[in-house]
């Protein structure tokens, strides 16, 4: 099985701003790329709790970049035994993104991390 990755991403370094997976084979990749749309919109008017999504703020938290630069993009993923393979890989890597993401703001190498301190 595949999984169809959909990601919002800063530009132009491609930072991902938010990904989701998405197992339902019938939907067209426009269809996927205008429910994670919706779902940044949602998350940066501070309502991304009701959708599972985090609320966030209109730059990319490494670079900087404003929201007007975002892109998005879908791809298949690679063949996956199964859901729960494709799962597991899925939730490590969302684990180590999210380690990266901490490490960079602990060092002061994110953008957010340099906000905090101009502050």
């Amino acid at each position: 099985m595949r999984v169809r990755i959909v990601q919002c991403l800063c530009g132009p370094k491609r930072h991902c701003i938010l990904a989701m997976a998405v197992m339902d084979p019938e939907h067209t990749d426009e269809e996927v790329i205008a429910m994670v749309h919706t779902a940044v919109k949602e998350a940066l008017a501070g309502r991304g709790g009701p959708l599972g999504v985090p609320n966030m703020n209109p730059w990319c938290g490494i670079c900087g970049a404003p929201t007007k630069t975002w892109m998005y993009q879908a791809a298949w993923s690679r063949p996956f035994k199964d859901e729960a393979a494709a799962l597991a890989e899925l939730k490590a890597n969302e684990a180590d993104q999210r380690a990266t993401a901490a490490l960079l703001d602990l060092v002061d190498l994110s953008y957010d991390a340099k906000r905090r301190t101009k502050h």
